[in-house]
């Protein structure tokens, strides 16, 4: 089974100012296994560039941040991209299972931000 070791990016809604609420991304590092892998597929849309998408699963061990905070998992840096999470599954704890989908353009944490 082929191993994963790269960073699952979370986006917290924080209260930047009375009544103003904004995502604030923030990155964590987890290993763990890639259950499934599979090659990229390009899904045909009506847009100008179709979307490649991976369909790949990871299975990490769960610890007390990504057990609050899995409703907030947006994205996966794996292999120098970021990929979105599309469902996050919990059934095998203490493991959490990532469910791959398209490339993620949504924000994300500068390289300096990142925590260990």
């Amino acid at each position: 089974m082929m191993r994963f070791h790269g960073f699952v990016g979370f986006c917290i809604q924080t209260e930047t100012a009375p009544d103003v609420w904004k995502p604030v991304p923030s990155e964590k590092e987890y290993s763990g296994e890639v259950l499934q892998k599979t090659n990229r597929s390009v899904e045909v849309t009506t847009s100008t560039n179709d979307n490649i998408v991976i369909n790949s699963r990871i299975s990490i061990v769960a610890d007390p941040y990504i057990n609050q905070h899995f409703p907030s998992i947006k994205y996966v840096k794996w292999n120098n991209n970021y990929w979105e999470v599309t469902s996050v599954d919990q059934t095998n704890y203490p493991r959490i299972i990532l469910n791959l989908g398209e490339v993620y353009n949504g924000p994300t944490v500068e390289p300096e931000q990142s925590t260990p």
